[in-house]
């Protein structure tokens, strides 16, 4: 999976540059019952490591209600906890997912 560069932030976390993104729309899930998720990986590589974060709270443009702003502290700390578990963004492997 890679992320499309139109719409992608960047993200310096130690000294690395990351690309971050969130869909511009909701899926059908994330708008009926709610939840987040976005993907980050490496600003420079072509064959990294995807991460896919899941945040246990709602899109702004959800129905469901509990809304989450996501700011770049929230990209660094999922980052920082991913390498933590073993996470290796320059490798190309399978897509990790973090829940938090």
């Amino acid at each position: 999976m890679a992320i499309p560069k139109k719409g992608a932030r960047r993200i310096v976390v130690d000294q690395v540059e990351y690309r971050w993104y969130i869909r511009r729309k909701p899926t059908y899930v994330q708008e009926i019952w709610g939840g987040l998720t976005f993907a980050v990986e490496l600003a420079t590589e072509r064959a990294s490591t995807t991460l896919v974060v899941e945040i246990d709270h709602d899109r702004p443009d959800s129905i469901a209600g509990d809304a989450a702003i996501i700011r770049p502290s929230d990209v660094a700390y999922a980052i920082r906890t991913a390498l933590q578990h073993g996470w290796k963004p320059s490798e190309p492997g399978e897509t990790l997912h973090l829940a938090m």
